[in-house]
C-alpha cells in the first residue's frame, strides 16, 4: 500500500487531517512523485475549504515534475472546474498545449483532453475563432468522446463564421456517429433542410414487460463526492417502494476514490510489449 492508499484509507475513516499531514510529509521528501500524491492533496485541500494550499500544491507538483503533463491538466481543472477561473485555465492549458510538437491520438496522453477543454471554454466565451480552430485539432483525431454536443456546438460555430459546407460535413459525421440521437438530427434538419440525415431509434435493451426505465441526467460528480445522497437528491420525488436505482459502476468508482490517474500507472516492459 503506497502513501496515497494510505491517505485514501484514513480519509474513509473520516481521518481527513491525519490524511492531509500523510501526504504533506511525503511530498516534502518526494517532490518528483508519479503515485498521484500532489492530485490528492490538493483535492483534501479544496475539501477543507483551503483553495490557496490546493492551488499551491498542483503548482508545487507541476514545477518539480515537468515532464508529467498531466499534472498541468489536473491544475487548468483545478481552476476551471472548481475555481471558476476560466481566465487562468485557459492560459494553464495553452502552456500544456505547447509541450506538444505534433498530435498524439493515444488516451495516455493528455492532448485530446485540453483539446477538449479548450474548444468548450472558447465556445462557452464567445471566442468562436479559437473554438472553431481547437474544434478542428480535436475532431483529427477521431476521438470517441466527440460527443453529440461536441458536434452541435462545432456545427453553430461553423454556420456563424460562414463555414456552411465545412459545417454541413461536420454534422453528417455527427449524425453518423450518433444515429440515435434525436435532438442532434433535429438540429441538422433544421440547418440543412435540403439534406437527407438518417435518424436510427436507438435499440432499447434489456426491456422487461410491465417495467418502466427513467434514465436522469445528473449534474457532473466528482471524485470523493457522496454518491448516496447524490442519488437519493435526484430520486426523492419520483421513486416509489420496490423500484431498483442503477448507476454507472465507473461513476460510482471515480465517487468512491477507487480511481487511478494515467500519470500514475507505470506500465511493465512486458505490458509494453505486447500491446504493441
Amino acid at each position: 500500500m503506497n502513501t496515497t492508499e494510505r491517505a485514501k484509507l484514513l480519509l474513509k475513516k473520516n481521518k481527513i487531517e491525519e490524511a492531509i499531514e500523510t501526504l504533506e510529509v511525503f511530498i516534502k521528501e518526494n517532490k518528483k512523485e508519479r503515485i498521484g500524491a500532489h492530485r490528492l492533496l490538493s483535492q483534501l485541500y479544496m475539501m477543507t475549504s483551503s483553495k490557496e494550499k490546493a492551488t499551491a500544491t498542483l503548482k508545487e507538483g507541476v514545477k518539480d515534475n515537468p515532464d508529467n503533463l498531466w499534472l498541468q491538466l489536473m491544475l487548468g481543472d483545478l481552476f476551471y472546474f472548481d475555481l471558476k477561473d476560466i481566465n487562468s485555465a485557459i492560459e494553464i492549458y495553452q502552456n500544456l498545449l505547447s509541450h506538444f510538437k505534433r498530435p498524439e491520438r493515444s488516451t495516455m496522453s493528455p492532448y485530446r483532453y485540453v483539446l477538449k477543454r479548450l474548444s468548450n471554454i472558447y465556445y462557452e466565451i464567445g471566442e468562436f475563432e479559437k473554438a472553431k480552430k481547437h474544434f478542428e485539432m480535436f475532431i483529427t483525431l477521431e476521438p470517441s468522446d466527440f460527443y453529440a454536443s461536441d458536434f452541435r456546438k462545432f456545427t453553430e460555430i461553423l454556420i456563424k463564421l460562414g463555414f456552411k459546407e465545412r459545417a454541413k460535413e461536420v454534422i453528417k459525421i455527427g449524425v453518423k456517429t450518433h444515429p440515435g440521437d434525436l435532438s442532434l438530427f433535429n438540429f441538422a434538419k433544421e440547418n440543412f433542410q435540403r439534406e437527407q440525415f438518417e435518424f436510427r431509434e436507438k435499440r432499447k435493451r434489456g426491456v422487461l414487460e410491465g417495467v418502466e426505465k427513467i434514465p436522469i441526467k445528473t449534474n457532473l460528480i466528482r471524485e470523493f463526492d457522496d454518491i448516496y445522497n447524490t442519488i437519493d437528491s435526484y430520486t426523492k420525488t419520483i421513486r416509489k417502494d420496490d423500484d431498483i436505482i442503477t448507476i454507472s459502476s465507473c461513476v460510482a468508482a471515480m465517487a468512491e476514490g477507487r480511481m487511478y490517474t494515467v500519470d500514475t500507472i507505470i506500465p511493465s516492459f512486458l505490458a509494453k510489449f505486447v500491446s504493441r
